[in-house]
């Protein structure tokens, strides 16, 4: 059994390290309200309405025990999330136990069951008060497994343990039990927007402590109690608000605001944040090999500091910087804008090298697809598909086969071979077919590792179809 403080989180489930933020008292009590109420709260708001901030501060200000779970489109592999979320327990949990299990193929056929087992047992594993947050749900797609399931965990939490949900979108139709029967409870966008003084507050922090009171107003109306859209309009300040400008569409306002001061930024700043648009998460290290940039360390604390859309966590000694999605997506669209491709693909290549050596084998293998470096991906595959496929996520890597040229797969043993694996739990028969392709090469190249594995694999099939056992 691994200790937890040898247990070394990947990014997505660190707590991001928030500076300046603004207090906002009256959320944390209706958090606390909502925390006595229901077992599950779900906070609902657009991108930049301090969704994250807010989870973030609330933890620490109420000093609460918590996991922090970034979810990404990976997640909508169900057995990535358990994967992920087993992680995240055994670092935080407050007894020495076994792992929470993996969701293998054997158990595909319960996912209900198995569900509802896997909560029971992260509950005992946590201490209450506890609280569960995921990050970013709107990242799943709208006909993800995990809905169904979520709602089902729901039901298995005790008191004192509590699921917090930060998304862009209302509850999903399979949450619609828990709202009725008041076990999953909502914060709109209504109740995060600013009120005026919130606004004075973040002003101040920002450094404007004496507003005029008119263009306080003017900027609270402007932005609707937006967030993201007041950090930016604040940058402004000091250039003049154009009075052509009128609160529209939180996009078309981050859009504009966000290329007028892109454009102001000196030139080595708006290189490094397009350099390093494509990591979902940056060291200094990559922001210097990237951008050829000294000074990465110091533009992105600065960043961080002035809260311009970019977080901070900490991994395991080394400090890691997230951009806000929004400026990210901002940033990628400037990339494709002022790069050539030549340039890009470039950098998308390095960039999945450098993630490569830091251990973010996933994120790596998303930019290789991206730049259809198979040369790349292939030894990845082969690197990490035994892993990978004994965790139970034999998805992710037949997302990754499904990339590759046909006749790449059809010159390679293994990748036959990691092909029928993927599929044996649910298409015995197709599976078989891709262990006798490749044995047949394995049997042609000499590989007795390749060629035995392959045979027993053929066997299993037999067992998987539970049909007619005379070939075998």
């Amino acid at each position: 059994m691994v200790e937890r403080s040898k247990i070394v989180l990947p990014p997505k489930l660190t707590v991001p390290r928030l500076k300046n933020t603004l207090s906002r008292e009256r959320l944390y009590e209706r958090l606390d309200q909502l925390r006595d109420q229901a077992a599950a709260i779900w906070i609902s708001a657009p991108a930049g309405a301090g969704k994250t901030t807010l989870a973030g501060d609330y933890l620490a200000q109420r000093k609460l025990r918590s996991i922090w779970y970034q979810v990404d489109e990976g997640d909508n592999d169900i057995a990535s999330f358990f994967h992920y979320l087993g992680l995240a327990v055994a670092k935080a949990g407050v007894k020495r136990s076994q792992p929470l299990p993996h969701l293998t193929p054997e158990y595909l056929s319960g996912l209900a069951i198995f569900t509802r087992r896997y909560f029971e047992l992260l509950a005992e594993r946590l201490k209450p008060p506890f609280v569960i947050v995921l990050d970013n749900y709107q990242e799943l797609a709208a006909g993800s497994p995990l809905h169904e399931l979520l709602a089902l965990a729901i039901e298995q939490l005790p008191p004192g343990i509590t699921l917090l949900v930060a998304s862009r979108i209302d509850p999903p139709a399979a949450f619609s039990r828990s709202r009725a029967n008041g076990m999953l409870a909502l914060l709109g966008a209504d109740a995060l927007r600013l009120t005026l003084e919130e606004s004075a507050g973040v002003a101040q922090l920002r450094g404007y402590d004496a507003l005029d009171g008119d263009l306080l107003q003017r900027l609270h109306q402007l932005t609707d109690g937006w967030a993201a859209g007041l950090t930016l309009v604040l940058e402004q300040v000091e250039n003049n608000l154009s009075s052509s400008i009128e609160a529209a569409a939180s996009g078309a306002v981050f859009d504009y605001f966000a290329t007028e001061i892109f454009n102001r930024s000196d030139s080595d700043v708006r290189e490094l944040l397009l350099c390093t648009a494509s990591l979902p998460h940056i060291t200094v290290e990559m922001a210097q090999q990237l951008s050829g940039n000294m000074n990465a360390g110091r533009i992105l604390a600065d960043l961080q500091r002035r809260n311009y859309f970019t977080y901070c966590h900490d991994d395991g000694g080394r400090t890691l910087y997230q951009y806000h999605p929004l400026f990210r997506e901002f940033l990628l669209n400037h990339l494709l804008l002022e790069k050539d491709a030549p340039f890009r693909h470039s950098l998308t290549l390095r960039s999945a090298e450098l993630l490569q050596h830091s251990g973010q084998e996933e994120e790596a293998a998303h930019l290789f697809i991206q730049a259809q470096e198979w040369g790349a991906l292939i030894p990845l595959i082969q690197s990490c598909a035994q892993t990978l496929v004994s965790q139970g996520r034999s998805a992710v890597v037949e997302r990754w086969l499904k990339h590759l040229p046909n006749e790449l797969i059809e010159q390679s043993g293994w990748l036959l071979y990691w092909y029928g694996i993927c599929r044996i739990g649910y298409a015995p028969v197709e599976a078989r077919d891709y262990f006798e392709r490749a044995y047949l090469l394995f049997e042609k190249s000499g590989e007795l590792a390749g060629l035995y594995l392959a045979w027993a694999s053929i066997i299993e099939t037999f067992n998987y179809e539970w049909g007619c056992f005379y070939p075998v």
